[in-house]
């Protein structure tokens, strides 16, 4: 049959801002995905805990808002009723500093909402990504002090890139 085309790296952060001196670190960063959720349910205190436990730099997670407008840690889309024990976003960020804090925003809405907590942050220690071009807008435009990343899974998306960094 016909070869395929090897598929381009599965993500790509395009993280436009000078103040990620985390990066400069003599080697990778490394973050633990949704925490350690290998070990622990993901986006919750104990997954964030053990992935500092494991020696992590910090961790990504997810970002949704609830019906009624909270902004909680959570990787799918909230079905009504909520599930119990959704982590307010807050508690993450308890986390910032010391770890590095990689806020992947699910939804529109969280930037403005919370607007004053974010910008609290330490933009050494934070990215806020999102596979959303107009939320990475909303990041550079209402926190650019802090480093804001489109996530892409294909060259379609990796292109919308280039349009949102020209954009900020």
């Amino acid at each position: 049959g016909r070869a395929r085309r090897a598929p381009t790296a599965g993500f790509r952060f395009g993280l436009k801002s000078a103040k990620l001196e985390v990066v400069n670190l003599n080697r990778p960063l490394l973050l633990g995905h949704r925490g350690a959720s290998l070990y622990a349910p993901e986006n919750t205190l104990r997954a964030f805990e053990l992935a500092l436990a494991h020696a992590c730099d910090g961790f990504e997670f997810d970002v949704r808002l609830t019906a009624d407008g909270d902004a909680v840690c959570w990787h799918d889309p909230i079905l009504e009723p909520a599930p119990p024990g959704l982590l307010p976003l807050e508690y993450a960020l308890d986390f910032s500093p010391p770890a590095f804090l990689n806020i992947e925003l699910k939804v529109g809405g969280v930037v403005s909402r919370f607007r004053d907590t974010l910008s609290a942050l330490t933009p050494e220690r934070t990215a806020i990504t999102s596979f959303l071009p107009e939320v990475v807008e909303e990041v550079a435009a209402c926190l650019p002090h802090i480093p804001a990343g489109l996530i892409c899974r294909n060259e379609q998306q990796f292109a919308e890139l280039h349009r949102v960094n020209a954009s900020v």
